[in-house]
């Protein structure tokens, strides 16, 4: 077993740390999620799309979600509809 050390900006920690919360995860267990997922994957993508489509399965079917723009819109649909 391997150990990470990672600077961080304890603000973004705390909200982090709330969000994680609502899904009843821990940062450890978030952590170890990404890596199991990364170990089994070559490509960001793939990540970025299965850790976007456990959000969507996690979250209440009435869940509003906002984005800066329609890109990033497009790009959450596509990951979570993978």
């Amino acid at each position: 077993m391997c150990r990470i050390s990672v600077t961080y900006d304890t603000a973004k920690r705390d909200i982090i740390k709330k969000n994680l919360a609502e899904s009843r995860m821990s940062i450890q267990d978030a952590i170890r999620l990404y890596l199991e997922v990364l170990s089994h994957s070559e490509n960001v993508e793939d990540l970025k799309a299965y850790l976007i489509k456990k959000k969507v399965e996690s979250d209440p079917e009435d869940t509003v979600y906002h984005f800066d723009n329609a890109e990033d819109a497009m790009d959450f649909l596509d990951y979570a509809t993978r």
